[in-house]
């Protein structure tokens, strides 16, 4: 009998524990499909707060240019020079590198010829790391050389290193209304030029004209077929004969570009796998115009053959500046992608119905995207760049501005941003 009573109460009891099983799982599934918000928390640190550059401030970049293990920044401008910042863990020290002959907003950072020295890459030149924060200059477009006379001067808006032909090496793709639309198989001895390969051959005809598209990331494998593909705006490149030959896909969607458009349409983008099912998506935000919207155009078929605008909805009160800025990646390392975004400063003037500059981020709910503010400081920022600049295991963001507005909480001055994501907080950057 005792037995008897002792194997009812265990199948009550297992019963018990399976009700409850159940309920736990119910509760985390129906979770899941809630609109949950995630948590972030950043902190905000001037670089310099009061630029060296002055204005019109572009060759931005991180990386480790001195081998000590940490990220430095660059910040250029044909008026007064390029910049180095060494990131000092504490402080930022600056150097003077040398001269900038282009106004140019992109840069790019490789090891251009193999010596274990992060160079630097620029409109027409690159800059050859000597070691010791010494750098030295060399062309590498003829083109450019000839746009050092003031009656053909010519800009880069975008650039960004990929592996074009698939050889294992990084090649170097560039855009601009007025230089064209190409890719560059670089040389790694100085005193050589470097190979072009046109991809749109009527890119400078478009009118309105496309300002830029693929910066920061906008470049992957769009058809599944293994090779890297480019979005630029309106239309995405395919790839064929590796990097020899594109074919022109046109991607217009009615609801962007419905500003003046002052420097034509541009983008901010990165290709990834936006939604985890297997194929690339397009993570983008609207730029060079006010009231810029933000979102995913989402790889329908996984081949290319069909796209879906999906806008992500604004939140935050109060109308959105230029987004100029586009940061996609797990910021908060929760198992999912975030995007992090800013307010341009220098277009604020264009509408005073604008909001103060703030900081963005949207994240992966579950059921969408939502959106929430990480700043409201009355401080704006030009294509931010992720990495982890202070070494503790996360992704911080710096920035500077391509212009000072005139009312921003930096007295209107120049600036350049550490933004220190505190997920994992071991070392603290003044």
């Amino acid at each position: 009998m005792r037995y008897l009573k002792f194997g009812k109460m265990k199948k009550v009891i297992e019963l018990k524990y399976l009700v409850f099983g159940l309920v736990v799982l119910t509760f985390l599934v129906s979770c899941s499909q809630k609109n949950v918000q995630p948590e972030f928390s950043f902190r905000h640190h001037y670089i310099n707060n009061n630029l060296p550059t002055g204005w019109v401030n572009g060759v931005q970049s991180l990386a480790d240019y001195d081998n000590d293990g940490d990220l430095d920044m660059t910040v250029g401008s044909k008026h007064r020079g390029l910049f180095l910042f060494i990131n000092n863990g504490t402080s930022w020290d600056t150097i003077t590198i040398g001269r900038v002959p282009f106004t140019s907003l992109a840069t790019a950072s490789m090891d251009v010829d193999d010596d274990g020295m992060i160079d630097l890459i620029s409109a027409g030149v690159w800059y050859k790391n000597e070691g010791k924060h010494n750098f030295s200059m060399y062309f590498y477009d003829p083109d450019f050389i000839q746009g050092e006379k003031p009656e053909k001067p010519l800009t880069i808006h975008d650039m960004v290193v990929a592996d074009i032909n698939g050889d294992g090496k990084n090649d170097v793709v560039a855009e601009s209304e007025d230089a064209g639309f190409f890719w560059y198989s670089t040389n790694p001895l100085p005193s050589e030029l470097w190979k072009r390969t046109v991809i749109d051959p009527d890119h400078t005809k478009y009118k309105p004209t496309i300002h830029g598209g693929f910066s920061p990331g906008g470049i992957g494998d769009l058809d599944g077929d293994g090779d890297l593909d480019i979005f630029n705006a309106v239309a995405w490149f395919e790839n064929q004969n590796k990097g020899k030959n594109w074919v022109k896909h046109p991607m217009e969607f009615p609801e962007l570009f419905g500003g003046d458009l002052p420097y034509g349409k541009s983008t901010r983008s990165v290709v990834i796998d936006s939604d985890g099912d297997g194929d690339n998506d397009i993570i983008f935000s609207e730029c060079d115009d006010i009231h810029a919207k933000i979102g995913i155009i989402e790889n329908v078929n996984g081949d290319g053959t069909e796209w879906e605008l999906n806008l992500f909805p604004l939140k935050a009160e109060g109308k959105r500046c230029s987004l100029h800025s586009l940061g996609v990646a797990d910021f908060n390392n929760d198992g999912f992608l975030d995007v992090i975004t800013v307010d341009q400063e220098d277009m604020m003037p264009k509408d005073t119905t604008l909001h103060p500059p703030r900081w963005y981020v949207f994240s992966n709910v579950g059921n969408g995207w939502e959106e929430q503010v990480l700043f409201d400081i009355g401080l704006g920022g030009h294509d931010i760049i992720s990495g982890d600049v202070d070494g503790d295991g996360d992704l911080d963001l710096v920035s500077k501005v391509w212009n000072p507005w005139k009312k921003s909480a930096n007295k209107g001055r120049s600036h350049a941003d550490f933004i220190e994501n505190l997920t994992v907080d071991k070392v603290l950057t003044k």
